[in-house]
C-alpha cells in the first residue's frame, strides 16, 4: 500500500511540473493583465483535505536541501522525519506537534522555506 501511495505522488508531482512547463511555453493570444485575475486559494487550502492525515507532511526537499534542516528551523513545532519515501528525488514523510500549530499554517511555512521545493499533507488511501 505505501508503494501504491509513492507511485501515485510521484505521478501526481510528475503530471503538475508537466503542466507547469507547458503552461510556461504557451503565451495565449487574449492573455488578461495580472491585476484582472481572480483571488487564488493558498495552496495549503487547496491540499488540506478530509483525508489528510492531521499531524504528518509529506516534503520533497531541494536537491541542495537537506531534512536535519528544515527539521532544525522548525524544532519549536518538533519536527520530525518518520521515513525516507525517496532518495532521488528527496521525499521524506515528517510529523509536527499538531497542538502547537494547525496543518495549513505548517504548510504554509514549510512551502514558504528556501529547502523545500514542496509540502503536502499525507493522506489516507483506500485500495480499489
Amino acid at each position: 500500500m505505501k508503494n501504491q501511495f509513492v507511485k501515485f505522488f510521484l505521478v501526481g508531482l510528475l503530471f503538475i511540473s508537466c503542466s507547469t512547463q507547458r503552461d510556461s511555453l504557451s503565451t495565449p493570444k487574449d492573455k488578461t493583465p495580472a491585476t484582472d485575475k481572480k483571488p487564488t486559494v493558498s495552496t495549503a487550502e487547496t491540499i488540506v483535505t478530509t483525508n489528510a492525515i492531521k499531524n504528518e507532511i509529506i516534503v520533497y526537499v531541494v536537491p541542495t536541501g537537506d531534512i536535519k534542516n528544515i527539521n532544525h528551523d522548525f524544532r519549536e513545532y518538533e519536527l520530525k522525519t518518520i521515513k525516507t519515501i525517496s532518495i532521488n528525488p528527496p521525499l521524506y514523510l515528517i510529523s509536527f506537534n499538531d497542538d502547537n500549530i494547525s496543518g495549513r499554517k505548517m504548510l504554509d511555512m514549510l512551502n514558504g522555506h528556501r529547502e523545500v521545493k514542496q509540502a503536502e499533507m499525507n493522506r489516507k488511501t483506500n485500495n480499489r
